[in-house]
This record gives structure tokens, C-alpha cells and sequence, in this order.
């Protein structure tokens, strides 16, 4: 549930406040947990200045292949940390300041930036204890003619990361992306493609608990029809060079790679309402089962 509030200030300037949370159906704990809450300043010149828990500055730019609905972008890095990449900033940042303006090329096109910092921070989590320094991220988007070219780095470091040997792989916290998209997803052709190479980025990940280097690769492609009608494939895939901390009979590896291939389609009955179907192909070391989902979404 996403809830969104606006104020008008005087000169130019607005408050903004939005707050999202997440209500947990399938399994026990915490029925509501909060996915984003933050507030902001923002200028049409000045740019966007903001704080606390919002999706970064990494993800504006990986987010061009975060588009199915069920079987989304996991091998970029995004659902670091056992969740949403809140600790490494690659998701969903928390504890964060943001800031975010664009630059107008005129016929040149448009160049969006974006800065992110998080303090440090310790605690632990089922995968162990973390003890992290200072983070920062830097993300770049290029937009000309319907095309979109983005660039984004994050990097810290720590003195405890859930179990990483830092003499065997150092103390660094780090991820670099690249992406490109054409188009608008939901209207007409869409195709986008995102490359990932992170340091220790996959550590405390609620199913592959990886240490070390990690690349991942995605590329998606939907075709949106007029009558309400999308179509949409995706494939995913993550290799590593480091050590899997745990994952079940595998613990201990040095090798890793996983593999998903997803298609689905989706209805808009109306501007609010959608309903959707996917599939997805699990292949490579990845031990999924095949997975199918169908659902309905509303927009309030």
C-alpha cells in the first residue's frame, strides 16, 4: 500500500512525504512492514532533495528490467540484503539522503543525476552480523529520442558482512551497472537490458548467500497493443567468482551460476484495474521449481 502526500510551499517549492508498506499473506511474522518512507524537498530547478527509506539512486538506472509483475529483477543486485537491497543501497536504501535533478539538452535530449549517501550502521539479521562504514552512489541516465543509456556505481565498505572472509575478499561493498531501454513499457514496443558487476553484493541474500564477485545480466522485451493487451519475456542470469557462504548442499562452492527465463502476459480491464499471468523457467545451478502465477492488480 503506497500512500503519497504533496504540499505547495512558497517559491517554487514542494513538500512531498510517501510512505508504502508491504502486508504479508503467505507466511509468519510481521503481517505489515514498511517498504518506503521518506520526505523531500522539491524544485523544478532546484532538483529533488530527500531522506530516509526510497528506492536509490542505483535503482533508478537497473530498474528499466524490473517491469514483470511477480518474477521481477533479482540478479542485478536489487534483492541484496534479504529484502531490498536496503543496506548495500542498490534497492531500496534506507537510512539514506538523496538527491536528484536533470539537466534539458534541448533537441540534445535530457541528462538525469542522482547522489546517495547512508551512514554507518551495524546489527544482524539470519545471515550474521553486519558492521558497515559510510555508503555512496552515483547514477547517470541519458535520454534522446525515446532511447535511454544509464550508468550507476555504489560503493562502501565494512568490518563485518555476514560471514565474508574480508582477507580472502576484501572489505569492500560495491556494484557498478550499465543499462539501456527503448521506448515506454506499457505503450507499444519496450526493450531494455541492464550488466551488473558487484563486490560482495550477493552476501546476506535470503537464498544464495554468495562472498566475492558476481555479474549479472538481464534483458526484457513487452509489446503493448491498443485494445489492453501486453506481452512480455524476460531472461535473467547471475555467475559468481567468490564462495557461497550457505545455500543448502552447495555451501562452500566456488562456482555458481543461475538462469531464469520468464514470459507473461497482462490485461488492463481499466485505467485501475490489470490482470496478469506469468511463468517462470528456472535452468542453470539455480534448484527452483518452475514457478506460474496469475493475479489482479489495482491502482488507487
Amino acid at each position: 500500500m503506497n500512500l503519497g502526500y504533496e504540499r505547495k510551499l512558497n517559491n517554487g517549492y514542494t513538500a512531498e512525504l510517501l510512505v508504502e508498506q508491504a502486508l504479508n499473506t503467505r507466511h509468519s511474522g510481521n503481517a505489515w512492514t514498511t517498504r518506503h518512507a521518506s520526505v523531500a524537498l522539491d524544485h523544478e530547478q532546484y532538483g529533488n532533495l530527500a531522506i530516509g527509506k526510497q528506492w536509490g539512486v542505483f535503482y533508478d538506472v537497473i530498474s528499466v528490467t524490473d517491469m514483470p509483475n511477480v518474477f521481477p529483477s533479482d540478479q542485478l543486485g536489487l534483492m541484496s540484503n534479504d529484502f531490498l537491497g536496503e543496506l548495500s543501497g542498490t534497492g531500496s536504501a534506507e537510512n539514506a539522503l538523496f538527491y536528484r535533478n536533470n539537466l534539458n539538452l534541448g533537441d540534445a535530449g535530457q541528462l538525469n543525476f542522482g547522489v546517495q549517501w547512508q551512514g554507518a550502521t551495524s546489527g544482524n539479521s539470519w545471515a550474521g552480523d553486519y558492521d558497515l562504514d559510510n555508503r555512496f552512489a552515483v547514477a547517470f541516465q541519458y535520454e534522446f529520442a525515446g532511447i535511454v543509456l544509464g550508468v550507476a556505481h555504489t560503493s562502501g565498505s565494512f568490518d563485518q558482512y555476514f560471514g565474508v572472509d574480508t582477507e580472502q575478499f576484501g572489505d569492500k561493498l560495491e556494484s557498478t551497472a550499465f543499462a539501456a531501454s527503448y521506448g515506454s513499457y506499457g505503450e507499444g514496443l519496450y526493450l531494455a537490458t541492464a550488466y551488473a558487476m558487484g563486490k560482495n553484493l550477493e552476501a546476506g541474500h535470503s537464498y544464495r548467500n554468495i562472498a566475492g564477485d558476481t555479474t549479472g545480466f538481464e534483458v526484457l522485451g513487452a509489446y503493448a497493443w491498443d485494445n489492453g493487451w501486453m506481452a512480455l519475456a524476460s531472461y535473467r542470469q547471475l555467475d559468481n567468482d567468490g564462495e557461497i557462504l550457505r545455500l543448502d548442499d552447495q555451501t562452500g562452492s566456488t562456482s555458481w551460476n543461475e538462469q531464469f527465463f520468464t514470459a507473461g502476459v497482462e490485461k488492463s480491464l481499466s485505467e485501475n484495474v490489470a490482470l496478469f499471468g506469468e511463468y517462470n523457467h528456472a535452468m542453470g545451478d539455480d534448484m527452483t521449481d518452475n514457478q506460474w502465477a496469475v493475479g489482479v492488480r489495482f491502482f488507487l
